[in-house]
């Protein structure tokens, strides 16, 4: 069969790089469908393979132009949703690292863990010198792709908070909640997001809604529309249930208010689609704390950072699994930040302890020895062992202080957000947190 001339275009690029025609691995064909009425675009993906590793995905639109590179960058943007399509059909087809997005004019270069658009060319030519080029074996060899440029917490962040700002403004002005109280529902649905993104990327539909069937001929990856009372139901109220903060328990019948109003519906679905074209970085808790603070109160965190350095073992006094005296940080005094690194410090020592313990078993008994007429840690199981480290950490080795409301509800945010992060980092369970609450008995 023959192939479209723009993949051609692209395989040549490849060769001038350096690369055998031997080194090519071509995927089914696949469709990528954005509207139930329009035609589907014919795509084909491309792997690059060296020593069964696959170096580069290459994904070739045909039948459209792609928006320019600052376009997206003005709208606080990181794919099109043919991006997204192609990009969720590599990572299915050829997982690789990297991945070129292209039309038969415009090139994008990401980075497929953390969904960040490394470099854009406007056309083929372009793209061969800006991109192509860094894929040549003895580059690669010399990191050519290492010292791309890559933005850091500050520009995820703030990137996040603007694009919130432009929606605020356009809900604001349909919707009958104020603004400041819009700003803290928005807020919410960034937790809720966070929860989309924490399904399983091989689902169907994945949780930015993308439904891709595999065992179609050509393979079809399809855009579901976003329905703002079904994402209420499966992410908002799933939150509130998983990580039951007094704080956000108060704002449920504004969050539902908002959700399932049928005068903004159509809006609230536009604000949705958009969300699938940002990239997972964003959310990120390191990162999405500056979209909600600044830099004068992470000034504080960088300054504890540098100044402090605190050894759980000797910070955190205990008795085995019996916490005499948890971990306290205070948010007047080092940001938000430095709590939320703190989480991830306790569960290492954790981890670490765990290993330990198997290693070298106390002899007699397993477990710790349970006080009778003490109800059981959180995390602990009857036996007296740790079976739940992340409950058994938010339920007794971490404290918050908080001086506002305000800094309540946004440092629950933010440690909800880094629990996502840790459970995905350390591949450990994500259940309900009933005693979240107690991080702020301090």
């Amino acid at each position: 069969m023959r192939q479209p001339d723009s993949l051609q275009t692209y395989m040549h690029l490849l060769q001038q790089a350096g690369w055998e025609p031997t080194s090519f691995r071509i995927a089914p064909s696949i469709e990528l469908q954005i509207e139930p009425d329009s035609p589907p675009l014919p795509a084909r993906i491309l792997s690059v393979v060296q020593e069964n590793e696959t170096v580069l995905s290459l994904v070739v639109i045909d039948g459209l132009r792609l928006p320019s590179h600052l376009s997206l960058y003005q709208r606080y943007l990181d794919f099109t949703i043919e991006g997204r399509l192609a990009l969720r059909a590599a990572h299915r087809l050829a997982p690789a690292n990297f991945c070129i997005v292209a039309s038969p004019y415009e090139c994008f270069l990401y980075d497929t863990q953390t969904e960040e658009m490394l470099l854009s060319a406007t056309s083929p030519e372009e793209a061969g010198g800006r991109i192509f080029s860094l894929f040549e074996p003895q580059a690669l060899a010399n990191g050519s792709l290492d010292r791309l440029p890559r933005r850091n917490a500050q520009q995820w962040g703030k990137d996040l908070g603007h694009w919130i700002t432009i929606w605020a403004g356009k809900l604001g002005r349909l919707s009958r909640i104020s603004p400041e109280r819009l700003r803290s529902v928005l807020a919410l649905w960034v937790l809720g997001w966070r929860d989309t993104l924490s399904l399983a990327p091989d689902r169907t539909p994945d949780g930015v809604g993308v439904i891709l069937e595999p065992a179609s001929n050509p393979v079809i990856a399809i855009a579901r529309h976003p329905n703002s009372a079904d994402f209420y139901q499966r992410h908002m109220v799933g939150i509130v249930e998983r990580f039951p903060f007094g704080i956000f328990k108060a704002f449920e019948p504004l969050t539902q208010q908002f959700w399932t109003d049928e005068s903004i519906t159509p809006v609230v679905n536009s604000f949705l689609a958009e969300a699938r074209l940002l990239s997972r970085s964003k959310f990120l808790s390191h990162n999405a704390l500056y979209a909600f603070t600044n830099a004068t109160t992470e000034k504080k965190s960088w300054r504890k950072a540098i100044t402090e350095d605190v050894r759980i073992s000797a910070s955190l006094r205990r008795k085995d699994l019996i916490i005499q005296e948890p971990i306290v940080t205070d948010i007047g005094e080092a940001g938000y930040g430095w709590g939320i690194a703190l989480l991830e410090d306790i569960l290492v020592y954790w981890l670490e302890e765990l290993i330990k313990r198997k290693k070298h078993p106390a002899k007699g008994p397993g477990g710790v020895q349970l006080d009778l007429f003490a109800p059981t840690p959180w995390g602990v199981n009857a036996q007296g062992e740790l079976e739940n480290i992340l409950l058994f950490i938010v339920g007794h080795c971490f404290r918050i202080k908080t001086h506002s409301a305000d800094e309540r509800f946004l440092a629950s945010l933010l440690v909800a957000l880094k629990l996502y992060d840790i459970a995905e980092l350390y591949a450990l369970p994500l259940g309900r947190f009933d005693p979240i609450d107690n991080i702020y008995d301090s």
